[in-house]
């Protein structure tokens, strides 16, 4: 009886344990489950922070410090600041913005804000330049690091609506010929990593070496077999084409303050008069209205400054290509008699008056030539690479390179002076003939904006990432693409995210801004 009872009891203890051990890990994976829900949370909380930002005016954002580097909006950020309990004080919820700051060609840091995806070279872009000039889509695709002429028309055949092949491309008797056979989009794909259907690009070549997605190719990377990482780092030795290429880019047609602007060319003159008097002023206004119901002057009379007298009884004649129209313009008034000669007045701006720069900003601001709410593509001077932008015709390597290096050290949205490309032309790189040409094909930003999205525990604990692209070009703002990160584990480590000086989010900003300047904290929110 009494080894029996023994065995009863010894039963009963490891069932007990048994149990004891089960309840201990169906805790534990409860918490867990909790705290990935949270975190989900938290990641959400993110895109919905940055939704609600991009969707105000850029002086609102400017007013608030920017997208580009700002520890104050995008690290570190509580879900529930008010909530002082001793348990949540030790490990409170929050979500950080990361993206890549490319301080070289081979060094990649974090800072605490978005890629602007105008940095990119859209592909809608490189379709309508080919359709422009034959010629010129292959031309843009083959400024991108290893790309081939065979490679490029490929991609061209991929994306264009015909069913020609090019001289070295690809079109459907290829695809149907493959062990596994399928047929070409014949239009722009539905995320960039469908390029990896097309002939001859490989993983390497569209995503690089960045398996654990942190914007470096650590030592394991560079030697270990390619893994399905869905993006790259800038600092491989070949920079990835899934970083230099988007299909998102774009911008609202508003002018600084959110409101619309003024259609030049439309064709009730009356009522573009009277905008142009508010906006503007009357000089502007006469002269504009005046210059789109007679059209341009080319002889040799300078003409007169004084402002043209206004005529908008009948339909206009002349259509403006860009804003550049004006600069330097003249117009013909004819007499009010045949035997009376016309008299010729010239543009309030001149190829070399004083204050262009200003000038061109406020007509730009306040004018359009564009009737569209919102314009796709565009490569902004002030945020993309060498690679994308001596991708743009008329606009080669060497111009390029002067753009990088006037705009090098200087945060991006630097103020007004750039809020617009014709930059270029007060700041002496381009002349006003090659600032016609580049125009309808760059940007100076954008509303559209990519990042990584943390969601972690401060000071210690689990995190998790995904990648968002956010278009702002209507509002409310939409996430128009979503990769979870999870899989990559976590890869930044949490003292990045705390109040002191991270190595690589402060020090690349100290590099940046003011070398040598001292690390500022967060601070009070």
């Amino acid at each position: 009886m009494l080894v029996l009872v023994l065995i009863v009891v010894a039963m009963v203890a490891l069932a007990g344990f048994s149990f004891s051990e089960l309840m201990l890990t169906e805790n534990k994976a409860t918490h867990l489950h909790g705290d990935s829900l949270r975190l989900e949370q938290a990641i959400d909380s993110g895109v919905e922070f940055l939704e609600l930002f991009f969707e105000q005016p850029p002086q609102m954002r400017a007013v608030a410090g920017g997208s580009f580097d700002n520890p104050t909006l995008f690290r570190a950020i509580p879900l529930s600041p008010d909530d002082r309990s001793a348990t949540q004080a030790t490990r409170q919820l929050c979500f950080s913005v990361v993206s890549p700051l490319v301080e070289d060609a081979q060094n990649t840091r974090v800072r605490f804000g978005v890629e602007n995806e105008s940095s990119r070279l859209h592909l809608a872009d490189v379709l309508r330049w080919d359709k422009q000039q034959s010629g010129n889509g292959r031309k843009a695709l083959m400024k991108l690091p290893g790309m081939t002429e065979p490679v490029a028309d490929a991609i061209l055949d991929w994306i264009d609506s015909d069913s020609e092949p090019r001289g070295t491309g690809a079109e459907d008797e290829y695809y149907s010929g493959l062990e596994q056979p399928y047929s070409p989009r014949n239009a722009l794909p539905e995320s960039i990593e469908e390029l990896l259907l097309v002939k001859g690009v490989t993983r390497e070549l569209l995503f690089g070496a960045d398996a654990n997605y942190n914007h470096q190719v650590e030592p394991h990377e560079q030697n270990g077999p390619q893994t399905s990482a869905p993006r790259a780092s800038r600092s491989t030795a070949i920079t990835p084409w899934s970083s230099l290429l988007t299909l998102y880019s774009g911008w609202r047609n508003l002018n600084s303050e959110g409101g619309p602007r003024i259609d030049l060319n439309a064709m009730d003159l009356n009522k573009l008069h009277q905008q142009l008097s508010v906006a503007l002023d009357a000089r502007w206004a006469s002269f504009i209205v005046a210059l789109r119901r007679y059209g341009l002057y080319g002889g040799n009379d300078p003409g007169t400054p004084d402002p043209p007298p206004v005529d908008a009884s009948v339909a206009p004649k002349f259509v403006f290509a860009s804003v550049l129209d004006l600069v330097g313009a003249r117009v013909a008034i004819p007499g009010a008699t045949p035997s009376q000669p016309p008299k010729v007045f010239a543009s309030p701006m001149s190829n070399d008056s004083q204050g262009m720069g200003q000038e061109l900003s406020r007509l730009l601001d306040k004018t359009t030539t564009i009737n569209l709410p919102v314009i796709r593509g565009g490569v902004s001077l002030n945020h993309a690479p060498v690679a994308v932008l001596s991708a743009v015709p008329g606009l080669d390597d060497a111009l390029a390179g002067r753009i990088v290096a006037a705009r090098d050290g200087q945060n991006p949205q630097n103020g007004p002076a750039r809020r617009f490309p014709t930059w270029l032309l007060s700041e002496g790189l381009v002349d006003v003939a090659q600032m016609k040409t580049l125009l309808p094909n760059v940007c100076a930003d954008g509303d559209v904006v990519r990042a990584e999205v943390i969601g972690h525990f401060t000071p210690v604990g689990e995190s998790a990432r995904v990648e968002v692209i956010i278009d702002a070009t209507a509002v409310p703002a939409r996430q128009v693409a979503w990769k979870d990160l999870r899989l990559f584990g976590p890869v930044y480590p949490q003292e990045w995210f705390s109040d002191g000086a991270s190595d690589l989010g402060d020090r690349g900003r100290r590099k940046r801004a003011n070398p040598g300047a001292p690390a500022t904290s967060r601070g009070s929110r």
